[in-house]
């Protein structure tokens, strides 16, 4: 079974019709993105490359839209760059910074491109987009109150369309990240 079977049988992939699904969170989908961290670190060969599952479908217990969210790091992030090719040929769109100044963003789509799996976005190491992208996954991993909250903020928004979606989660995301700022300090 390759990749894109194994994640469609695991229940993994959502349309790119502009519309947002979310799906109850899958036990197995962990498990995914850990085997998908190893599969891309043996095959870009980057010496300090590391990758950390995040978003909602790292988070048990909430709903989450079935595509896989992972955040890497390195030192250089031109290595990313010079490393193209080979993300294209695992089957990965290679997008670039795509908006977010520093950050080199790919997507796993199935042939037609109507189906997305996996959005990765690498930073260099110590980045604060980084660092608030693992923030706010442990924190909703750690405060299962807050993590329904997010949900259901998530459910609330899921008939607006893609854009709307997001936008419409933001506020709550700032919140939701101060909260783990705070955190973060009382752990210190």
């Amino acid at each position: 079974m390759n990749r894109i079977e194994e994640f469609t049988k695991n229940k993994i992939g959502m349309k790119r019709d502009g519309n947002v699904y979310l799906v109850d969170h899958q036990k197995n989908w962990c498990a995914l993105a850990q085997k998908e961290i190893h599969y891309l670190i043996e095959k870009l060969s980057i010496s300090d490359l590391t990758f950390f599952h995040i978003g909602s479908s790292s988070v048990p217990g909430i709903k989450a839209k079935p595509i896989i969210d992972l955040v890497g790091s390195c030192q250089n992030i031109h290595e990313v760059d010079d490393k193209q090719k080979i993300f294209e040929s695992l089957g990965y769109e290679y997008k670039g910074e795509y908006g977010i100044a520093g950050r080199r963003y790919c997507v796993l789509y199935n042939a037609s491109k109507e189906i997305s799996y996996i959005h990765l976005h690498i930073f260099s190491k110590n980045s604060n987009a980084l660092n608030e992208h693992l923030l706010f996954a442990s924190y909703l991993k750690e405060n299962l109150e807050m993590a329904k909250i997010y949900e259901n903020k998530k459910i609330a928004l899921m008939t607006k369309p893609r854009h709307e979606y997001t936008e419409g989660k933001s506020e709550l995301i700032k919140e939701i990240l101060q909260q783990a700022r705070e955190w973060q300090s009382s752990l210190s």
